[in-house]
Protein backbone atom coordinates (compact mmCIF):
# COMPACT_ATOMS: atom_id res chain seq x y z
CA UNK A 1 0.00 0.00 0.00
CA UNK A 2 3.37 2.62 0.35
CA UNK A 3 4.48 1.57 -2.93
CA UNK A 4 7.52 0.00 -1.77
CA UNK A 5 10.07 -2.28 -3.63
CA UNK A 6 9.39 -5.85 -3.49
CA UNK A 7 11.99 -7.78 -2.27
CA UNK A 8 14.26 -9.62 -4.55
CA UNK A 9 13.12 -6.62 -7.25
CA UNK A 10 14.33 -4.52 -8.99
CA UNK A 11 16.15 -6.74 -11.32
CA UNK A 12 18.43 -6.09 -14.02
CA UNK A 13 17.20 -7.84 -17.06
CA UNK A 14 20.11 -8.92 -19.87
CA UNK A 15 18.48 -7.45 -23.10
CA UNK A 16 15.96 -4.62 -23.62
CA UNK A 17 12.47 -6.71 -24.02
CA UNK A 18 11.27 -6.19 -27.58
CA UNK A 19 7.46 -6.62 -26.75
CA UNK A 20 5.14 -5.91 -23.62
CA UNK A 21 5.42 -8.77 -21.59
CA UNK A 22 2.51 -11.49 -20.62
CA UNK A 23 1.57 -13.11 -16.63
CA UNK A 24 1.77 -16.45 -16.20
CA UNK A 25 1.47 -18.40 -12.82
CA UNK A 26 3.17 -16.07 -10.14
CA UNK A 27 5.00 -14.27 -12.59
CA UNK A 28 5.44 -12.81 -16.09
CA UNK A 29 6.91 -13.85 -19.11
CA UNK A 30 9.29 -11.17 -21.28
CA UNK A 31 10.22 -11.05 -24.47
CA UNK A 32 14.06 -10.47 -25.11
CA UNK A 33 14.31 -10.84 -28.90
CA UNK A 34 15.45 -14.13 -29.35
CA UNK A 35 14.65 -15.26 -25.73
CA UNK A 36 11.90 -15.68 -22.88
CA UNK A 37 12.78 -14.60 -19.32
CA UNK A 38 10.38 -15.88 -16.89
CA UNK A 39 10.55 -14.13 -13.93
CA UNK A 40 8.86 -15.12 -11.15
CA UNK A 41 7.04 -13.17 -7.94
CA UNK A 42 10.30 -13.74 -5.87
CA UNK A 43 12.54 -12.48 -8.65
CA UNK A 44 14.10 -15.76 -10.25
CA UNK A 45 14.80 -15.88 -13.47
CA UNK A 46 14.52 -18.67 -16.45
CA UNK A 47 16.03 -17.89 -19.82
CA UNK A 48 14.64 -20.02 -22.49
CA UNK A 49 16.46 -19.66 -25.51
CA UNK A 50 14.82 -20.47 -28.84
CA UNK A 51 16.04 -20.80 -32.20
CA UNK A 52 14.76 -17.42 -33.87
CA UNK A 53 16.19 -15.93 -36.92
CA UNK A 54 14.04 -12.35 -36.54
CA UNK A 55 12.58 -11.24 -33.40
CA UNK A 56 9.54 -11.46 -31.13
CA UNK A 57 7.79 -8.67 -31.59
CA UNK A 58 4.30 -9.04 -29.40
CA UNK A 59 3.82 -9.97 -26.41
CA UNK A 60 3.90 -14.03 -26.03
CA UNK A 61 0.36 -15.39 -25.26
CA UNK A 62 -0.17 -17.38 -22.21
CA UNK A 63 -2.56 -20.10 -21.82
CA UNK A 64 -1.88 -21.80 -18.25
CA UNK A 65 1.45 -23.40 -18.47
CA UNK A 66 1.60 -23.38 -22.55
CA UNK A 67 3.09 -19.92 -24.47
CA UNK A 68 2.86 -19.22 -27.73
CA UNK A 69 5.29 -16.57 -29.59
CA UNK A 70 5.74 -15.87 -33.19
CA UNK A 71 9.20 -15.05 -34.68
CA UNK A 72 8.89 -12.38 -36.71
CA UNK A 73 11.36 -12.74 -39.65
CA UNK A 74 11.27 -13.88 -43.51
CA UNK A 75 10.52 -17.15 -42.64
CA UNK A 76 8.04 -16.76 -39.58
CA UNK A 77 8.05 -19.53 -36.93
CA UNK A 78 6.05 -20.42 -34.19
CA UNK A 79 6.85 -21.62 -31.32
CA UNK A 80 5.19 -23.03 -28.25
CA UNK A 81 5.86 -24.26 -24.65
CA UNK A 82 4.70 -25.65 -21.85
CA UNK A 83 6.13 -25.34 -18.16
CA UNK A 84 9.20 -23.31 -19.92
CA UNK A 85 9.84 -25.80 -21.72
CA UNK A 86 9.72 -25.79 -26.02
CA UNK A 87 7.46 -28.68 -27.15
CA UNK A 88 8.38 -27.42 -30.87
CA UNK A 89 11.70 -26.90 -30.66
CA UNK A 90 12.96 -29.08 -33.20
CA UNK A 91 9.85 -28.38 -35.64
CA UNK A 92 8.83 -24.84 -35.18
CA UNK A 93 5.60 -23.93 -36.83
CA UNK A 94 6.23 -22.81 -40.29
CA UNK A 95 4.47 -19.73 -41.34
CA UNK A 96 4.12 -18.53 -44.75
CA UNK A 97 3.69 -14.34 -45.41
CA UNK A 98 3.72 -11.43 -42.99
CA UNK A 99 1.46 -11.47 -39.91
CA UNK A 100 0.84 -9.69 -36.76
CA UNK A 101 1.05 -10.08 -33.16
CA UNK A 102 1.29 -13.90 -31.26
CA UNK A 103 -0.73 -16.99 -31.67
CA UNK A 104 -3.88 -17.95 -30.02
CA UNK A 105 -4.08 -20.92 -27.76
CA UNK A 106 -6.83 -22.88 -26.95
CA UNK A 107 -7.47 -26.47 -24.98
CA UNK A 108 -10.44 -28.28 -25.95
CA UNK A 109 -10.66 -31.97 -24.51
CA UNK A 110 -6.95 -31.96 -23.52
CA UNK A 111 -5.97 -31.43 -26.72
CA UNK A 112 -4.02 -28.06 -27.10
CA UNK A 113 -4.51 -25.99 -29.98
CA UNK A 114 -2.70 -23.01 -31.59
CA UNK A 115 -3.99 -20.86 -34.30
CA UNK A 116 -2.92 -18.08 -36.41
CA UNK A 117 -3.17 -16.35 -39.23
CA UNK A 118 -1.05 -13.69 -41.48
CA UNK A 119 -1.85 -10.58 -43.17
CA UNK A 120 -3.10 -12.35 -46.58
CA UNK A 121 -5.73 -14.11 -44.15
CA UNK A 122 -3.74 -17.81 -44.39
CA UNK A 123 -5.52 -19.42 -40.88
CA UNK A 124 -3.42 -21.84 -39.70
CA UNK A 125 -4.30 -24.44 -36.96
CA UNK A 126 -2.46 -26.84 -35.18
CA UNK A 127 -3.36 -29.69 -32.27
CA UNK A 128 -0.88 -31.07 -30.37
CA UNK A 129 2.15 -29.92 -32.82
CA UNK A 130 0.58 -31.12 -36.17
CA UNK A 131 -0.92 -29.04 -38.34
CA UNK A 132 -4.48 -30.21 -39.05
CA UNK A 133 -5.31 -31.33 -42.40
CA UNK A 134 -7.88 -28.35 -42.74
CA UNK A 135 -5.24 -26.01 -42.69
CA UNK A 136 -5.17 -23.51 -44.21
CA UNK A 137 -7.51 -21.67 -45.31
CA UNK A 138 -8.42 -18.44 -46.64
CA UNK A 139 -10.27 -15.62 -45.84
CA UNK A 140 -11.18 -13.06 -47.69
CA UNK A 141 -9.43 -9.63 -46.39
CA UNK A 142 -6.25 -7.61 -44.86
CA UNK A 143 -5.75 -8.90 -41.09
CA UNK A 144 -3.72 -6.76 -39.01
CA UNK A 145 -4.47 -8.41 -35.75
CA UNK A 146 -4.40 -12.15 -35.02
CA UNK A 147 -6.50 -14.10 -33.82
CA UNK A 148 -8.18 -14.66 -30.64
CA UNK A 149 -9.99 -17.24 -28.80
CA UNK A 150 -12.91 -17.58 -26.28
CA UNK A 151 -12.09 -21.64 -25.68
CA UNK A 152 -14.20 -23.29 -27.92
CA UNK A 153 -13.45 -21.15 -31.43
CA UNK A 154 -11.06 -19.04 -32.93
CA UNK A 155 -11.77 -15.26 -33.84
CA UNK A 156 -10.61 -12.91 -36.59
CA UNK A 157 -11.67 -9.58 -37.66
CA UNK A 158 -10.29 -8.62 -41.25
CA UNK A 159 -9.83 -4.41 -42.02
CA UNK A 160 -13.02 -3.65 -42.96
CA UNK A 161 -15.04 -4.89 -39.85
CA UNK A 162 -15.63 -8.40 -41.11
CA UNK A 163 -15.36 -11.27 -38.34
CA UNK A 164 -14.74 -14.63 -39.04
CA UNK A 165 -15.13 -17.54 -36.40
CA UNK A 166 -12.93 -20.57 -37.02
CA UNK A 167 -13.43 -23.70 -35.73
CA UNK A 168 -10.70 -26.52 -34.99
CA UNK A 169 -12.04 -28.64 -37.99
CA UNK A 170 -12.09 -25.49 -40.35
CA UNK A 171 -15.54 -24.86 -40.59
CA UNK A 172 -16.22 -20.95 -41.05
CA UNK A 173 -19.08 -18.01 -40.53
CA UNK A 174 -18.48 -14.97 -40.84
CA UNK A 175 -20.22 -11.46 -40.37
CA UNK A 176 -19.88 -8.47 -42.25
CA UNK A 177 -20.23 -5.15 -39.32
CA UNK A 178 -21.93 -2.28 -41.36
CA UNK A 179 -20.60 1.11 -41.81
Amino acid sequence: KNLEVVENFPITLSEIPTASSSAIDDGIVIPLGQKLNFVSSNGNEKIVELDIVGSIKSNPTVLNKNVAVYDKSFAGKIFVLENNNCLNKDRPFAVSGIAFGSPALMKLKSVLYTGFINQAGNVFVWADNILKKEFPKKLNGIFYSNLVSNGKYFYAVSSVGEIFRIDVNGNILSVKIPN
